[in-house]
């Protein structure tokens, strides 16, 4: 299966299927300790392990209808500093509130890339709160924008061979 394991916990990997969970939130410039939506990344899936390769951050500025008005790109990401959780093995994924910039690689596609597959068994998932930093001093506009901070897991269910 070249660079990917082709077992996991002694059961022979069939085949991979890509899967997302994703979630979006909308925030207001300096407010802290937003959350995602309860279960917004509990995986639910049955007899599949979901095995993710990455993280994908994005964050928009919305006007006041909740329509996208731009993507902020790399830029917006160094203004939303996010704590990440995996609850079932009750550990932290970042020290400390981070930058989303930090986290991405430099790339065009602004992913954290994981270099080994991080496993989510059914009912396992990640919680994650973020504060936005404030931006009065950065737009020129004294109209702040609201902002959209978007966040995808991205990976694979697995299809186990039967013994």
């Amino acid at each position: 299966m070249g660079r990917l394991p082709d077992t996991y916990r002694n059961r022979k990997i069939e085949s991979r299927t890509p899967y997302v969970m994703q979630s979006r939130v909308d925030a207001i410039n300096s407010q802290q300790l937003v959350t995602f939506p309860s279960g917004s990344f509990l995986y639910e899936g049955i007899n599949k392990v979901f095995e993710v390769h990455r993280m994908i951050p994005r964050v928009f500025e919305v006007d006041a209808n909740g329509d996208i008005v731009s993507d902020l790109g790399e830029w917006g990401l160094a203004f939303v500093n996010a704590r990440i959780r995996d609850t079932a093995r009750d550990q932290e994924m970042t020290k400390q509130a981070t930058p989303l910039a930090i986290l991405t690689l430099g790339s065009e596609e602004r992913t954290w890339e994981w270099p080994e597959p991080y496993h989510l068994d059914k009912s396992e998932g990640f919680v994650v709160t973020f504060d936005v930093i404030n931006l009065g001093r950065v737009f020129d506009t004294p109209d702040i924008p609201l902002l959209r901070v978007a966040l995808a897991f991205e990976g694979f269910l697995l299809d186990f061979k039967e013994a």
